[in-house]
């Protein structure tokens, strides 16, 4: 039996293993014949994008309400090492080593944030890069109102005008004063035309736990095990 491997539970993996097993499903392949595998460090595809939210209980989508149905095997754990000429993947899951094969491999690992060493930045910054970093950001704005009354209690400094950076300060409690910061400010405007903010910057990501579910119950997705 043949296996395609995909490490990482991203919007790049499960695209890229859907449209594996849609494709083996339109050609009649079964799983006995050619198996399609996801490795993801947990059992969640975090929509990323959305860490801005306040609240966050429709950010992270089971992987295996959508990997599930279309006969997609799921693998819970962290790749810590590709050997290319054995053809292997070498996982740490459920605290033991686990060596996976594979014919063909997709490296859709993703990225991860990266903390400059800036004096104060680890005690007093905060990130949304993942559901933890934005559960504790909440965490932090919620308990707000109960500590000291000092100056710049409901300021925040905002770094960076992106996609995030615009939108993050719009989902924050009413009071909170920000100060947006455009880390490149010779890059092109973010404003769309007559200086108001784009479509992008007004309007949440329409993706939910609901729109996953049935885009993977959609005929052209159909389990190959029902075929």
């Amino acid at each position: 039996m043949k296996q395609i491997v995909v490490l990482g539970g991203g919007f790049a993996g499960l695209i890229a293993a859907v449209g594996a097993a849609r494709k083996l499903a339109e050609l009649s392949i079964p799983r006995n014949e050619i198996s399609v595998t996801v490795v993801n460090r947990d059992p969640w595809h975090a929509i990323r994008v959305r860490n801005y939210e306040t609240d966050l209980r429709d950010v992270r989508v089971p992987l295996d309400d959508v990997l599930g149905p279309i006969g997609v095997d799921l693998v819970i754990g962290e790749a810590s090492a590709v050997d290319c000429s054995r053809h292997d993947v070498l996982c740490n899951a459920a605290s033991r080593p686990v060596a996976l094969s594979y014919d063909r491999l997709v490296f859709a690992l993703g990225s991860e944030l990266v903390r400059p060493p800036i004096p104060g930045l680890a005690e007093y910054a905060f990130d949304i890069d993942t559901y933890g970093a934005a559960a504790k950001l909440g965490a932090h704005l919620a308990g707000l109102p109960d500590r000291p009354e000092l100056p710049g209690r409901f300021t925040a400094l905002v770094v960076g005008a992106g996609l995030t950076g615009l939108r993050l300060p719009r989902s924050w409690p009413r009071g909170c004063a920000t100060l947006p910061v455009a880390l490149r400010p010779e890059s092109s405007s973010p404003t769309g035309r007559h200086g108001s903010a784009p479509t992008w910057a007004r309007a949440p990501a329409p993706l939910s736990r609901k729109r996953c579910a049935r885009w993977a119950s959609r005929p052209d997705r159909v389990s190959r095990s029902q075929r």
